[in-house]
């Protein structure tokens, strides 16, 4: 079948529209839209609820059938009430009769509308009064007709009346956000889409999915009752929210259709015809047949959406045999990752709404998180489609997977050497490497990936001086979109004679390089060794690119290197703390191996401080936590509190280890540090760390030296 003209695609999106019209305006006339009558302290006031004979009950659970509503259920108001409390609650497709002692406050009765006697969700607000303290309020309800008895009331409380409102407008917040959200998306491709002249130069059908996304977004909102509440009307939002999911179909078939190599007509006659017979039948049960729609609206919308995605696979199957019998790839993994991610959510959904004990006004957080993410994944697989060419969504693809090694892990350490090591592969490199600034004047090789076949030259060792060489390179960095290519090193023998011998030294033929900047200040220098000389133009441009992200990965590990420090260091001494010392002990410590535990306090510290003031103990502190990194190493002592040091040893042989526990207490000496210690050599390591603690502690305080094990 040929694709469907442009003539019926004009006429099937007229009417598509005029179709929405009318029954938008239908709705709104017909409803009571034009009509607002309904004008934090929050007490729960939703357990409790007391039958005639007695029994108790939380209202919230409960549904219009489940007890005889000619009594309903009663409670005693609070003795405190104010005269600007009221009751507030919510009523889903119930009829009810609010009494105060023997007097009817406020009843509320079901009318017909569009899709019947039901209303969905409505709240109510009861204005109290002082006098009705200590009163019996008493609810009777019932469902909207003799055949229904899922008729609720649920979510009571007192409140003042603004205060409710703020409190169901506030625990709306995030579901209407992901709704507003979607609608926001929908739009923003339907201003697109009417601005750009040439329309068939789009990649797809950017309308169909825009209007996709305004019908799932204004269904979504209204579903969060928001609308609801924010007008006070009810038949309008139930009306739309029945109806409106059918106008989902055309648009996205559209859409999905215009992706597909074979774009074939004959899909958009059916989904037409499907979103249009969907509707038809529903209303058609309604008004022939006089089936309200709360029974018949679940049952059609489930056929209307098997039918839809039955269309769709048959659709996305026929185009991906065509794809493969012409040799080509026609990549939908973007729509197939957002549809999954939604039919999970919405999945998980349904699963929370089915298990909640209570059901609330809304459910269906997920889905509307996934219908955000799904509308902003096919926003960017739009603009990614829309404005470059083939060779730039090829290097993006390209960054893209160099940036999941950049996040694989959470140490910015790993993921730089993960990073370069896959550019060094992908670029069929002899050497990658990393020079950074070292706040002297100078750039020391920190990061080195070599091919195959080659070997280090021990960047770690190699210095490169800031004047002379970097400055110039820096210069040229800034007169070609900071990158540069470097084809042949005898341009530089005169121009930069350091930089010459720098490349001449490492047997370097050509080079990319590119500075590493964080907000405008270079931080240092990545170069790439010995690439193919024709792939130097777009490596420069993918490593400039990339270059951003190694400079963010920097800052993340120096960060983290920060962050360590202040978390396991004592901000005194500089030893490990308390906590790095339980962390090692827990998890870093190997007790089936020989270690030596030394444990010292320092005496005379209080007295110091008060007579000679704290700087003075604090050099004492700095002093000693200096000498017992000096033997030990820093990462092996620790400052448990003001005066004690732990401190682990890990000689082979016991004799080295006294040696050491020796030589920190003459250097505690001749700083005249007074101190009691004790150690402890476990030769075959020990089953009990506690056990050695325990003993060196207490010959410590013995003031005798721990035996060893």
């Amino acid at each position: 079948m040929k694709p469907i003209g442009q003539t019926a695609k004009r006429i099937y999106l007229a009417l598509f529209f005029l179709i929405m019209t009318i029954l938008l305006v239908m709705i709104m006339l017909g409803t009571d839209f034009f009509r607002s009558d309904e004008s934090r302290r929050i007490t729960p006031f939703s357990d409790g609820w007391m039958q005639e004979q007695g029994q108790s009950y939380v209202i919230d659970n409960l549904k219009s059938g489940s007890f005889p509503t000619d009594r309903g259920l009663h409670k005693t108001l609070p003795d405190d009430l104010n005269d600007t409390d009221a009751l507030c609650f919510s009523s889903q497709n119930a009829n009810l009769e609010v009494t105060i002692g023997d007097r009817e406050v406020y009843s509320f009765e079901s009318r017909e509308n569009l899709t019947g006697m039901g209303y969905g969700s409505k709240v109510h607000t009861v204005e109290l009064c002082r006098e009705d303290s200590g009163k019996t309020v008493t609810f009777c309800y019932r469902g909207i007709n003799d055949s229904f008895d899922g008729g609720r009331i649920y979510e009571v409380c007192l409140a003042p009346s603004v205060d409710f409102f703020r409190y169901k407008i506030s625990e709306m917040g995030v579901a209407v956000s992901f709704s507003v959200l979607t609608i926001f998306f929908g739009l923003v491709l339907v201003l697109i889409h009417l601005s750009i002249t040439d329309k068939e130069a789009l990649p797809f059908n950017i309308m169909g999915l825009g209007v996709f996304a305004l019908v799932m977004g204004v269904w979504l909102l209204i579903d969060t009752n928001f609308l609801q509440l924010l007008t006070g009307t009810v038949y309008l939002w139930r009306d739309i929210r029945l109806t409106i999911l059918f106008f989902a179909g055309y648009p996205l078939v559209s859409f999905l259709n215009s992706m597909t190599r074979l774009k074939r007509g004959i899909y958009l006659h059916i989904s037409f015809f499907l979103s249009i017979g969907g509707l038809a039948v529903l209303l058609l049960l309604r008004y022939a047949a006089g089936i309200d729609m709360h029974i018949s609206h679940s049952k059609i919308m489930i056929v209307f959406v098997a039918l839809m995605l039955l269309l769709i696979v048959i659709m996305l199957t026929e185009n991906s045999r065509y794809t493969r019998m012409l040799g080509t790839k026609f990549s939908f993994r973007a729509f197939y990752i957002g549809v999954t991610v939604l039919l999970a959510c919405g999945a998980g959904d349904i699963i929370i709404y089915l298990v909640q004990p209570a059901k609330r006004d809304t459910f269906g957080g997920l889905t509307r998180i996934a219908m955000t993410l799904f509308m902003v994944i096919m926003l960017i697989r739009f603009m990614t489609w829309w404005t470059r060419d083939h060779k730039e969504v090829e290097r993006d693809r390209f960054i893209n997977r160099a940036l999941q090694y950049a996040v694989s892990s959470e140490s910015p350490e790993n993921n730089i050497r993960s990073l370069i090591r896959f550019l060094g592969t992908e670029f069929e490199a002899r050497r990658i490497f990393i020079f950074e600034d070292q706040k002297n004047g100078k750039y020391r090789g920190t990061y080195e990936w070599f091919a195959d076949g080659q070997h280090s030259i021990s960047l770690d060792l190699m210095y490169v001086p800031f004047h002379g060489v970097i400055d110039d390179l820096y210069e040229a960095f800034q007169k070609n979109d900071q990158k540069l290519i470097v084809r042949n090193i005898e341009d530089y023998k005169t121009a930069n004679p350091m930089f010459y011998n720098v490349l001449s030294t490492n047997h370097v033929d050509n080079m990319v390089l590119a500075a590493l900047e964080v907000n405008q200040n270079l931080i240092g220098v990545a170069g790439v060794v010995g690439a193919p000389e024709k792939s130097l133009e777009g490596i420069a441009e993918i490593i400039s690119l990339i270059s951003y992200f190694l400079a963010q990965l920097i800052l993340q590990r120096e960060e983290q290197k920060r962050m360590y420090y202040y978390t396991y260091n004592d901000a005194l001494s500089g030893a490990m703390n308390h906590r790095a010392y339980r962390k090692f002990i827990e998890q870093g410590l190997d007790t089936s191996t020989a270690f030596g535990y030394y444990c010292c306090s320092l005496i005379g510290l209080e007295e110091t401080n008060r007579i000679y003031g704290y700087d003075a103990g604090d050099r004492i502190v700095v002093e000693a936590a200096e000498c017992l990194m000096e033997v030990f190493g820093e990462e092996n002592v620790y400052r448990l509190n003001g005066t004690d040091f732990s401190v682990f040893g890990f000689e082979s042989e016991e004799l080295f280890f006294e040696n050491d526990v020796e030589r920190a207490k003459k250097l505690m000496a001749e700083k005249e540090i007074r101190m009691q210690s004790a150690s402890l050599y476990c030769m075959y390591g020990t089953k009990n760390l506690d056990l050695v603690i325990r003993r060196v502690n207490d010959r410590m305080r013995e003031g005798k030296p721990a035996e060893g094990s």
